[in-house]
């Protein structure tokens, strides 16, 4: 649904927004009325950095934690030095005018400013990569530090022509030779550019400081057959897809003792993709850890057949002689959680916002209206850069374990989505499963509604 201007001013979001807009006037006012006296300039530059500061808050920056300060600190020291050293070099290019001794000492006067503010830049620039990043494995492994890698080898290539440009451009000028100053600033415009739009693409990305969580445990799933003779535990050594160790123990339904089987095979079978044909992965006899003075049997093998994070039905298929038993199992694999946002605005269902699995983009989801009872799912699939990201027809559902049921989609655009539910109270899980229109990619994206219980 649509929301009011008053309720957008009403929220965080709203509240970002006055604050920019505010010391954005300051600024055209200033400039407006005063552009050739110094009081006026100051004021400029004070009301620029405010805006800069309002800006700095509401991102990445601004998120809680016990060093909310001291980061936005650095990053508003960051902007703020970006801003005089590539504004400032830009400024210079476009004024270099009348006679040599004026030229030469306006270039001197820039080179002045300019290399404490790029020493400032590499600084705080660093702090903030470090605080987002955190691990070393992040930089290959998210997209947050792979842009982060880029950004970097911008930079070392800008301070490397800043250092040329001090220290053979600079004195160049000196000498009433201005072209090989204006080629190598020239280079450093450039690649400011593509750093400034690694740093818009940075502020789209989560940080992976912030996906809490690096490897999950591993899953656990206990069942018997229907005739109730066996009883089956499986165990997994991670629970994030790929790659994995399973281990299954195979005990006596009654008799609670160990039961040596000719052969243990899994068959696994993803719930939300049901286009992907079942695998199976022959397990070995292996001994395991267990209760009493001995180990009891186990039946282990490595595979990657839990390929994709989702709900998958796993059947272990337990043979003795002629006879085989099935067993039916489930379990939930999942990735390192996905960053999300929660939009409240007074009078609208709640707006819930996470990253798809695979880094595509973002999917939303809202229930209207979010309450107990007959209700309605909506899913809206988009890009980094906020605009419709259109997918093939998407499996949604409700609920987790047993209870998990897929729900009927209605497509409304070719990014959106609507199903018809029954809601209970307290918290919805809600799982979202789709591939691009060609089918080569594929998303995920789960989020926990709060739905208010009837009073």
């Amino acid at each position: 649904g649509s929301a009011s201007l008053g309720d957008l001013l009403g929220t965080s979001v709203g509240h970002a927004l006055v604050w920019r807009a505010v010391a954005l006037g300051a600024v055209a006012a200033s400039l407006a009325l005063g552009r050739s006296s110094r009081g006026a300039r100051w004021v400029t530059a004070a009301a620029a950095s405010a805006a800069i500061a309002a800006h700095v808050a509401a991102g990445h920056a601004g998120a809680p934690g016990s060093w909310r300060a001291a980061i936005v600190a650095a990053q508003w020291l960051h902007v703020v030095a970006v801003a005089i050293w590539a504004g400032g070099l830009a400024a210079l290019l476009l004024g270099l005018r009348g006679s040599s001794e004026d030229r030469a000492g306006a270039v001197r006067r820039f080179s002045s400013v300019a290399a404490p503010a790029l020493a400032v830049i590499v600084v705080t620039g660093t702090i903030r990569a470090v605080g987002g990043v955190r691990a070393w494995a992040a930089l290959t492994s998210t997209g947050y530090g792979r842009v982060v890698l880029v950004k970097a080898a911008l930079v070392v290539v800008i301070v490397g022509l800043a250092a040329a440009n001090r220290y053979r451009g600079v004195p160049a000028a000196r000498a009433a030779s201005l072209r090989l100053l204006r080629r190598l600033s020239g280079y450093e415009l450039v690649l400011a550019i593509g750093a400034l739009g690694a740093a818009a693409l940075l502020a789209s990305l989560p940080p992976p400081s912030v996906l809490r969580g690096v490897d999950p445990p591993g899953l656990t799933a206990t069942g018997s057959d229907a005739a109730t003779t066996v009883r089956v535990r499986l165990r997994t050594a991670t629970a994030a897809p790929g790659p994995n160790r399973f281990a299954v123990e195979v005990i006596d339904y009654d008799t609670r003792q160990p039961v040596v089987a000719d052969r243990v095979s899994l068959r696994f079978r993803p719930l939300d993709d049901p286009g992907i044909e079942p695998t199976e992965l022959v397990l070995e006899p292996a001994p395991g850890p267990g209760p009493g003075p001995g180990p009891r049997p186990t039946y282990g093998a490595v595979g990657a057949n839990l390929s994709l994070d989702g709900r998958w039905a796993i059947t272990a298929i337990v043979q003795r002689g002629p006879e085989a038993v099935s067993v039916p199992l489930e379990v939930h694999t999942r990735s390192a959680p996905q960053f999300l946002s929660v939009l409240r605005v007074p009078g609208d269902p709640v707006k819930y916002t996470v990253e798809l699995v695979s880094g595509g983009g973002f999917l939303r989801v809202w229930a209207d209206p979010p309450r107990v009872g007959h209700s309605r799912l909506y899913a809206t699939f988009f890009d980094r850069f906020g605009e419709p990201l259109p997918v093939g027809d998407p499996v949604l559902t409700t609920g987790s374990g047993p209870s998990a049921r897929q729900q009927v989609l209605t497509r409304l655009d070719r990014n959106q989505f609507v199903a018809d539910v029954e809601l209970a109270g307290g918290d919805v899980n809600v799982a979202v499963i789709a591939r691009t229109v060609e089918g080569d990619q594929r998303f995920r994206g789960s989020v926990t509604l709060e739905v208010p219980r009837r009073s």
